[in-house]
């Protein structure tokens, strides 16, 4: 499985690119550089090509965002402008 997320750095809207093995439920989370969990969000993916959207309400800077899709977890560091 693997995700991309884009635009990066972000201004409001955050869309989320996943492929996933299978049809299940994802966990969107987004944590400040100091590990504090800002966004916290669970999506149904189906199984192959997916595009998810988010909006997070948070202040600018560097966040992780951390993924869980076919029990793997994976992050990217995403810029809220």
């Amino acid at each position: 499985s693997e995700f991309s997320a884009y635009p990066n750095p972000f201004v409001s809207k955050l869309n989320i690119k996943i492929n996933a093995g299978k049809s299940q439920e994802v966990k969107i989370q987004l944590f400040s550089v100091n590990g504090k969990l800002v966004f916290n969000e669970n999506r149904h993916v189906e199984s192959g090509s997916n595009e998810l959207e988010i909006s997070p309400n948070v202040a600018q800077g560097i966040y992780i965002l951390e993924m869980n899709v076919d029990g793997k977890q994976t992050t990217i560091k995403v810029i809220k402008n």
